[in-house]
Protein backbone atom coordinates (compact mmCIF):
# COMPACT_ATOMS: atom_id res chain seq x y z
CA UNK A 1 0.00 0.00 0.00
CA UNK A 2 1.57 3.52 -0.95
CA UNK A 3 0.09 6.75 0.58
CA UNK A 4 -2.19 7.77 -2.12
CA UNK A 5 -3.74 4.46 -1.75
CA UNK A 6 -3.50 4.93 2.10
CA UNK A 7 -5.72 8.66 1.57
CA UNK A 8 -8.20 6.63 -0.77
CA UNK A 9 -9.23 4.50 1.63
CA UNK A 10 -9.44 7.11 3.92
CA UNK A 11 -11.66 8.93 1.73
CA UNK A 12 -13.40 5.88 0.80
CA UNK A 13 -14.94 5.49 4.78
CA UNK A 14 -15.42 9.03 5.12
CA UNK A 15 -12.94 9.37 7.97
CA UNK A 16 -10.28 12.36 8.82
CA UNK A 17 -7.10 11.80 9.69
CA UNK A 18 -7.72 11.78 13.42
CA UNK A 19 -10.69 9.01 12.79
CA UNK A 20 -8.44 7.28 10.77
CA UNK A 21 -5.69 7.07 12.77
CA UNK A 22 -7.88 5.97 16.12
CA UNK A 23 -9.34 3.37 13.89
CA UNK A 24 -5.75 2.05 12.97
CA UNK A 25 -4.34 2.21 16.52
CA UNK A 26 -1.97 4.85 15.72
CA UNK A 27 -1.13 8.31 16.61
CA UNK A 28 -2.42 11.05 14.29
CA UNK A 29 1.62 12.03 13.62
CA UNK A 30 2.59 8.62 12.60
CA UNK A 31 -0.97 8.52 10.23
CA UNK A 32 0.20 11.88 8.30
CA UNK A 33 3.89 10.75 8.21
CA UNK A 34 2.27 7.57 6.21
CA UNK A 35 -0.17 9.75 3.69
CA UNK A 36 3.00 12.26 3.23
CA UNK A 37 5.38 9.59 2.13
CA UNK A 38 7.89 10.37 4.83
CA UNK A 39 8.30 7.17 5.88
CA UNK A 40 6.94 3.72 4.45
CA UNK A 41 3.61 2.07 5.61
CA UNK A 42 3.84 -1.44 7.29
CA UNK A 43 2.26 -4.46 5.58
CA UNK A 44 0.47 -4.48 9.07
CA UNK A 45 -1.24 -1.01 8.65
CA UNK A 46 -2.39 -2.48 4.54
CA UNK A 47 -4.12 -5.54 6.70
CA UNK A 48 -5.44 -3.45 9.11
CA UNK A 49 -6.53 -1.22 6.39
CA UNK A 50 -8.79 -4.15 4.75
CA UNK A 51 -10.27 -5.06 8.30
CA UNK A 52 -11.16 -2.22 9.27
CA UNK A 53 -12.95 -1.31 5.59
CA UNK A 54 -14.84 -4.60 5.77
CA UNK A 55 -15.96 -4.14 9.65
CA UNK A 56 -17.38 -0.76 8.57
CA UNK A 57 -19.36 -2.00 5.56
CA UNK A 58 -20.83 -4.74 7.95
CA UNK A 59 -22.62 -1.54 9.77
CA UNK A 60 -26.28 -2.14 9.57
CA UNK A 61 -27.12 0.72 7.77
CA UNK A 62 -24.56 0.20 4.91
CA UNK A 63 -25.66 -0.25 1.21
CA UNK A 64 -27.06 -0.84 -0.97
CA UNK A 65 -25.66 -4.52 -1.03
CA UNK A 66 -26.33 -7.37 -2.85
CA UNK A 67 -27.31 -10.69 -1.95
CA UNK A 68 -25.82 -13.65 -3.87
CA UNK A 69 -26.60 -17.48 -3.35
CA UNK A 70 -27.81 -20.64 -5.60
CA UNK A 71 -30.45 -22.53 -5.17
CA UNK A 72 -28.82 -25.78 -4.21
CA UNK A 73 -25.25 -26.75 -2.78
CA UNK A 74 -22.80 -25.70 -5.60
CA UNK A 75 -20.38 -28.65 -4.06
CA UNK A 76 -22.01 -31.69 -5.94
CA UNK A 77 -22.96 -35.40 -3.76
CA UNK A 78 -21.24 -38.70 -3.67
CA UNK A 79 -21.87 -39.60 -7.25
CA UNK A 80 -19.98 -36.75 -8.36
CA UNK A 81 -22.74 -35.94 -11.30
CA UNK A 82 -22.20 -32.23 -12.98
CA UNK A 83 -25.49 -30.52 -12.20
CA UNK A 84 -26.74 -27.23 -12.98
CA UNK A 85 -26.93 -24.64 -10.36
CA UNK A 86 -29.15 -21.31 -10.18
CA UNK A 87 -27.71 -18.37 -8.81
CA UNK A 88 -30.10 -15.43 -7.27
CA UNK A 89 -28.91 -11.93 -6.91
CA UNK A 90 -31.33 -9.28 -5.10
CA UNK A 91 -30.71 -5.85 -4.58
CA UNK A 92 -31.10 -4.05 -0.63
CA UNK A 93 -30.80 -0.62 0.53
CA UNK A 94 -28.30 -1.95 3.59
CA UNK A 95 -27.25 -4.61 5.11
CA UNK A 96 -30.34 -4.93 7.74
CA UNK A 97 -32.60 -5.87 5.13
CA UNK A 98 -30.21 -8.24 3.29
CA UNK A 99 -29.59 -9.87 6.78
CA UNK A 100 -33.20 -10.03 7.49
CA UNK A 101 -33.99 -12.16 4.07
CA UNK A 102 -31.03 -14.24 4.85
CA UNK A 103 -32.75 -15.39 7.77
CA UNK A 104 -36.05 -15.76 6.40
CA UNK A 105 -34.05 -18.15 3.82
CA UNK A 106 -32.48 -20.33 6.33
CA UNK A 107 -35.10 -20.77 8.11
CA UNK A 108 -36.80 -22.24 5.32
CA UNK A 109 -33.72 -24.02 3.94
CA UNK A 110 -33.54 -21.86 0.97
CA UNK A 111 -30.32 -20.79 1.84
CA UNK A 112 -26.72 -22.03 -0.06
CA UNK A 113 -23.22 -20.72 -0.42
CA UNK A 114 -24.71 -17.08 0.25
CA UNK A 115 -22.45 -14.05 0.06
CA UNK A 116 -23.27 -10.46 0.32
CA UNK A 117 -21.86 -7.66 -2.00
CA UNK A 118 -20.93 -4.06 -2.05
CA UNK A 119 -21.97 -2.45 -5.34
CA UNK A 120 -18.38 -2.83 -6.52
CA UNK A 121 -18.75 -6.47 -6.14
CA UNK A 122 -16.34 -6.34 -2.95
CA UNK A 123 -17.27 -9.32 -0.54
CA UNK A 124 -18.72 -7.59 2.80
CA UNK A 125 -20.27 -10.85 4.12
CA UNK A 126 -18.91 -14.10 3.21
CA UNK A 127 -20.76 -17.47 3.50
CA UNK A 128 -19.12 -18.90 6.93
CA UNK A 129 -19.79 -14.92 8.46
CA UNK A 130 -23.31 -15.13 7.34
CA UNK A 131 -23.98 -18.72 8.70
CA UNK A 132 -22.57 -17.71 11.72
CA UNK A 133 -24.63 -14.72 11.70
CA UNK A 134 -27.59 -16.41 11.33
CA UNK A 135 -27.36 -18.73 14.09
CA UNK A 136 -26.63 -15.56 16.36
CA UNK A 137 -29.89 -14.41 15.53
CA UNK A 138 -33.58 -15.32 16.23
CA UNK A 139 -34.89 -17.39 12.93
CA UNK A 140 -37.32 -15.49 11.28
CA UNK A 141 -40.46 -17.38 9.87
CA UNK A 142 -39.86 -18.59 6.12
CA UNK A 143 -41.45 -16.44 3.51
CA UNK A 144 -42.42 -16.74 -0.27
CA UNK A 145 -39.95 -15.22 -2.67
CA UNK A 146 -41.63 -12.75 -3.77
CA UNK A 147 -38.54 -10.26 -4.43
CA UNK A 148 -38.16 -9.78 -8.08
CA UNK A 149 -35.32 -8.56 -10.05
CA UNK A 150 -35.85 -9.07 -14.01
CA UNK A 151 -33.34 -11.20 -16.00
CA UNK A 152 -34.47 -9.45 -19.64
CA UNK A 153 -32.66 -6.39 -20.36
CA UNK A 154 -35.42 -4.13 -22.45
CA UNK A 155 -33.87 -1.13 -24.06
CA UNK A 156 -34.74 1.50 -22.74
CA UNK A 157 -36.10 0.48 -19.09
CA UNK A 158 -34.92 2.48 -16.20
CA UNK A 159 -32.68 0.23 -14.01
CA UNK A 160 -35.00 0.87 -10.85
CA UNK A 161 -37.50 -0.93 -12.90
CA UNK A 162 -35.40 -3.93 -13.39
CA UNK A 163 -34.85 -4.06 -9.96
CA UNK A 164 -38.10 -2.75 -8.22
CA UNK A 165 -40.77 -3.66 -11.08
CA UNK A 166 -42.96 -1.06 -12.65
CA UNK A 167 -46.16 -0.63 -10.65
CA UNK A 168 -47.69 2.31 -8.95
CA UNK A 169 -48.64 2.95 -5.42
CA UNK A 170 -50.86 5.27 -3.19
CA UNK A 171 -50.61 7.10 0.04
CA UNK A 172 -53.17 5.02 1.56
CA UNK A 173 -51.54 1.37 0.45
CA UNK A 174 -48.14 2.86 2.32
CA UNK A 175 -49.85 3.60 5.25
CA UNK A 176 -52.26 0.57 5.65
CA UNK A 177 -48.75 -2.06 5.27
CA UNK A 178 -46.50 0.35 7.40
CA UNK A 179 -49.28 0.41 10.50
CA UNK A 180 -49.71 -3.69 9.84
CA UNK A 181 -45.69 -4.22 10.00
CA UNK A 182 -46.05 -1.71 12.55
CA UNK A 183 -43.10 0.44 10.97
CA UNK A 184 -42.73 3.95 11.79
CA UNK A 185 -42.08 6.05 9.16
CA UNK A 186 -38.02 6.44 9.74
CA UNK A 187 -37.90 2.74 9.81
CA UNK A 188 -39.74 2.73 5.95
CA UNK A 189 -37.64 5.64 4.99
CA UNK A 190 -34.36 3.69 6.44
CA UNK A 191 -35.11 0.47 4.38
CA UNK A 192 -36.75 2.26 1.07
CA UNK A 193 -34.05 4.70 0.69
CA UNK A 194 -36.85 7.46 0.36
CA UNK A 195 -37.04 10.33 2.60
CA UNK A 196 -39.06 10.73 5.92
CA UNK A 197 -40.93 13.56 4.00
CA UNK A 198 -41.48 12.08 0.83
CA UNK A 199 -43.10 9.02 2.62
CA UNK A 200 -45.37 11.48 5.03
CA UNK A 201 -46.57 13.91 2.18
CA UNK A 202 -47.58 10.23 0.34
CA UNK A 203 -49.88 9.48 3.66
CA UNK A 204 -51.19 12.43 3.54
CA UNK A 205 -52.01 12.84 0.22
CA UNK A 206 -50.51 16.24 -0.63
CA UNK A 207 -49.45 13.97 -3.47
CA UNK A 208 -50.97 11.67 -5.96
CA UNK A 209 -49.63 7.98 -6.26
CA UNK A 210 -45.80 7.31 -6.07
CA UNK A 211 -45.11 6.17 -9.28
CA UNK A 212 -41.60 5.08 -11.02
CA UNK A 213 -38.33 4.63 -8.73
CA UNK A 214 -40.39 5.70 -5.62
CA UNK A 215 -43.14 3.52 -5.99
CA UNK A 216 -40.80 0.06 -6.80
CA UNK A 217 -38.52 0.95 -3.74
CA UNK A 218 -41.38 1.42 -1.25
CA UNK A 219 -43.27 -1.70 -2.64
CA UNK A 220 -40.14 -3.85 -2.71
CA UNK A 221 -39.31 -2.19 0.98
CA UNK A 222 -42.62 -3.58 2.49
CA UNK A 223 -42.89 -6.93 0.49
CA UNK A 224 -39.05 -7.88 1.52
CA UNK A 225 -40.65 -7.90 4.87
CA UNK A 226 -43.89 -10.20 4.30
CA UNK A 227 -46.42 -7.48 2.88
CA UNK A 228 -48.42 -8.68 -0.11
CA UNK A 229 -50.15 -6.06 -1.99
CA UNK A 230 -53.12 -7.77 -3.84
CA UNK A 231 -53.63 -6.08 -7.55
CA UNK A 232 -56.54 -5.69 -9.71
CA UNK A 233 -57.54 -3.42 -12.59
CA UNK A 234 -53.87 -2.11 -12.44
CA UNK A 235 -53.97 -1.03 -8.88
CA UNK A 236 -53.60 -2.03 -5.44
CA UNK A 237 -56.87 -3.37 -4.10
CA UNK A 238 -55.81 -4.85 -1.14
CA UNK A 239 -52.83 -5.46 1.42
CA UNK A 240 -51.92 -8.72 3.32
CA UNK A 241 -50.22 -9.44 5.90
CA UNK A 242 -49.53 -13.23 7.34
CA UNK A 243 -52.79 -13.88 7.32
CA UNK A 244 -54.31 -10.19 8.12
CA UNK A 245 -56.32 -8.24 4.80
CA UNK A 246 -57.22 -4.77 4.73
CA UNK A 247 -59.52 -4.11 1.84
CA UNK A 248 -58.62 -0.23 0.21
CA UNK A 249 -61.47 1.74 -0.21
CA UNK A 250 -62.81 5.73 -1.05
CA UNK A 251 -61.44 8.02 -3.72
CA UNK A 252 -57.41 7.09 -2.52
CA UNK A 253 -57.74 3.75 -3.96
CA UNK A 254 -55.32 2.55 -6.88
CA UNK A 255 -57.16 2.53 -9.96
Amino acid sequence: MDAAELKNWRKALGLSQSQAAEELGVQRSTFQNWELEYVPIPRTTELACETVAKRMKQRPDFGPVILVYTDRPIWPGPEGKHETREVQCEFYNNNETALTRVRRLASGSMLHNPAILDPDGGVVWTSPELLRENTQNEAVPAVVDRTFVSNTLVPGTAWWELLYGSKVISGQAIKTARILLGWSRAKLARDSGISQTTIAELEAHRVGKAHSRTAQKLRHALEVADIEFIDNNGGVQRVRLRGREVRLVGPDKDA
